[in-house]
């Protein structure tokens, strides 16, 4: 991606996560190509004590990726990443 798509590519997955507030997962479609965005979990009810700490599991699931993509290792590349969002390109 040129600087130019990789901004336009920023500010459009900042308004989907505008749109997509607290749905975990979803899908979306970038110039011809499929991309993930994945958001901490929104727990609700018994879920709250059985997964206490979702943002942490979110944080540790992100820097994992980043590890594996650094060594080239066999995982959907990671397009960009935030504090409580990440976005995957979709590899079929």
């Amino acid at each position: 991606m040129t600087a130019d798509e990789q901004a336009m590519f920023a500010q459009h997955v900042e308004k989907l996560l505008q749109e997509h507030r607290n749905e975990r997962i979803f899908r979306f479609e970038f110039n011809h190509q499929l991309y993930w965005i994945k958001q901490p979990e929104v727990l609700h009810g018994i879920w709250k004590i059985l997964k206490p700490h979702p943002k942490q599991a979110f944080q540790n699931e992100l820097n994992l990726l980043k590890e594996l993509n650094a060594k080239h290792a066999p995982v959907p590349t990671l397009m960009l990443s935030g504090d409580n969002f990440f976005v995957l390109k979709d590899v079929g």
